[in-house]
């Protein structure tokens, strides 16, 4: 006897295979000493899809720091007002 399996899209997707995550981070001046950061996760699936998770935070002037984006932690140090010295995902 067959079975047949019903799976909705959302489901379907979290089984799907990831190849690559991309983390991009920028910053944006604001009035004052803060900034506004902004953090872009793209996945890349094996079937060449992709999903992107977006997270928008204030943050003090020159700061590092560890950030949650969906599933990720993401490192971001920032450099001036509006520089990023670096972002890489943290396991």
């Amino acid at each position: 006897m067959r079975q047949s399996v019903a799976i909705r899209e959302g489901v379907y997707k979290s089984f799907q295979m990831t190849v690559n995550v991309t983390p991009l981070a920028s910053v944006k001046k604001l009035k004052g000493n803060q900034n506004e950061l902004t953090i872009n996760i793209t996945e890349h699936y094996s079937n060449g899809k992709e999903n992107v998770i977006t997270a928008t935070l204030k943050i003090n002037n020159n700061v590092a720091g560890t950030y949650s984006v969906g599933d990720y932690k993401v490192y971001v140090d920032t450099k001036g007002s509006t520089q990023i010295r670096s972002c890489y995902i943290v396991n």
